[in-house]
Parts: C-alpha cells; structure tokens; sequence
C-alpha cells in the first residue's frame, strides 16, 4: 500500500562518477518511472533533508543527477522515527539484501524489477475470491498497518455509527438493525487491532443529526453512554471520538475514510465506498467484498483542504475519550 524507498550515498555519486551518459540515463528512467511516479511510494531520508537535497553534486552527469534530485523532493516525506528503515534502498554496497537495488542490479533485472512492483506494490486493497476469508482479512491487516505504521495520527471517518447503534438499541429496532451494529462491533474490534500498541494519535469522526439526537433521547436513549460503551472496543488505542451535527460537518462525513496524517500534515488518504463496517454480524467478509481505494496526492490534498476546514476543527456535539 504505502512504500517507501531511499538512497546511498554511494549510489548517488556512482550516478555522478562512475557510469556513462547513457548508462545514467537508463538509471534516471528506471527510477523516474518505477518509483517516482507511482503514487503510494515516497522517499525516506536518513538524517536531515537538507543533507540530502543540498548536497554538492559535481561529475560527468551531474546535470542529470540534479534533475533526478529536485524531482525526488516531490516524494520526500518526513516519516515518523518510528520507521526505522525503507522498503527499497538504492546502493551499490554487495548485498543479497532482495530490496537493495544497484546499478547492475537494474541493468540486468529491470524488467523483473518492474513486474514485481506491479504485482506486490499495489495502491488499493481488494477481496480476493482465490484467497480464504482469514487470509483475506490478514492482508486486509497488512494493508491498512502499513498507513499506520508510515502515519503519527489516524483519523477513521464513518458518520452513521451513532445511527446504527442508536437503532439497535432503540425500541422499534429489528434483527436488521441489530446484525447491522454488530457489524461495526466487529469491524471495530478488527481495526483495533491495526492500531494499538503503535504510539499514534487516533481519532474517529462520526455524526448524529439533531433531529435524530432528540428523537434517540426521547426515546430515554443515554447517547453518550451508548456510544462510550460502543467504542470502548478501541481502548487499546486511546481513540478520541467526535461526534458532529452541524450540517456542513455533517455533510461533509458522507465519505467513508482513513486518512494518515505526519506531524500534523496530511499524508495520506484511502476511501471505501460502502462504510468501515467490512464485517459482517459473524465476523466475516460483507458479501459485497468492500476494497480500499488509495486516493492519488493531488485529489487527497484538495479534499483534505475542505474537509479540514468544515470538519477537523468543528466543534462536535459530544467527544468521547476513549482510553
């Protein structure tokens, strides 16, 4: 889902140094196109940014060289300590290390190189029928840790949870609302997982209509204890929960999100289309197999905009620490 990649310095002044105009220019495409512009993979620096984008850059190619740099500072990110090392690293250092990638190493192996990061590099999660339903959701597990793992704060955006356990708690709910509930019960608790013992910030964003509120609470429905009771499932993860009602907020929680956030910029966002309740009320796959869709930088960034304004720091109609 989300990959990083980064560089030695020995690669970086090989590239200058040791390789021919047109040997470079074989390097500089490979990278460019298999790295570079695949949207879920970022550069992971060592040390300072400005060590690495500010270095002195002489040689036969190193104009060249200083293209291929100012175009990676579109893909630097500055990841949590946490993440202790990349997914790909550029070296020519020996190594029988499958993730180090040489110049020779890219000379004679660029095409397998390139299919394998299509295969095993995807940017959306998918059911897969091939596969049984533990084995799905351990991928499912893979995919969404590795948000979390890359991110310092995680926001999980679904608005109709207070809906959906108001109802089965209501006195006109049917099996259908009950299934329904249990489903992000389930989901819950699957999620959780993802996310305790990671150290990162949590928050989930959700909302309740007033109509809906004042009619839940003349029906003698305590929905602040209701939902504590509900979401206590993420206590592992000391997750902030907003519950919103002001129209524009509200509206604008129609999409059902994750989004990563590092040191308090955006990151990252993955939208699924029929809600985070990826269960079902027997802790399997809903039968319409939900996917997680990467959303590309440019769309995510225009979004986050809007959303950050109307939703993030609108004050919500109750908030729930759960811890």
């Amino acid at each position: 889902m989300i990959y990083t990649f980064s560089f030695n310095d020995d690669f970086l002044n090989g590239f200058s140094n040791d390789l021919t105009s047109k040997d470079a220019t074989v390097i500089y495409q490979f990278i460019n196109t298999n790295f570079i512009k695949r949207d879920n993979f970022y550069l992971r620096v060592d040390g300072k940014r400005k060590n690495f984008f500010n270095r002195n850059i002489t040689g036969g190619n190193s104009t060249l060289l200083k293209m291929l740099i100012s175009k990676l500072s579109r893909k630097y990110k500055n990841f949590p300590k946490k993440l202790k090392k990349s997914d790909f690293t550029f070296s020519n250092n020996l190594s029988k290390n499958e993730e180090t990638i040489s110049f020779e190493k890219i000379f004679k192996s660029h095409i397998s190189i390139e299919e394998s990061l299509d295969i095993n590099c995807k940017s959306y999660w998918q059911y897969s029928n091939k596969d049984s339903d533990q084995s799905n959701k351990r991928n499912l597990s893979k995919y969404l840790k590795r948000i979390v793992d890359h991110s310092d704060e995680i926001f999980l955006i679904d608005r109709h949870v207070p809906r959906t356990i108001c109802q089965s708690k209501s006195k006109s709910r049917n099996e259908k609302h009950i299934n329904y509930a249990n489903s992000y019960l389930n989901s819950f608790e699957f999620f959780n997982s993802i996310l305790k013992n990671n150290l990162n910030k949590n928050r989930f964003y959700c909302g309740l209509q007033s109509g809906e509120f004042n009619k839940f609470e003349n029906e003698g429905l305590n929905i602040e204890n209701i939902l504590k009771d509900t979401f206590l499932i993420f206590k592992d993860s000391k997750i902030i929960v907003h519950v919103l009602s002001k129209y524009e907020a509200y509206n604008k929680l129609h999409e059902r999100l994750i989004i990563g956030l590092i040191k308090d910029e955006f990151f990252v966002m993955l939208r699924t289309e029929k809600g985070l309740n990826i269960l079902d009320e027997n802790f399997e796959f809903h039968k319409n197999k939900r996917k997680f869709d990467f959303v590309r930088e440019e769309i995510a960034l225009d979004d986050w905009q809007d959303w950050n304004l109307t939703v993030r720091h609108e004050k919500p109609k109750l908030q729930l620490y759960i811890a």
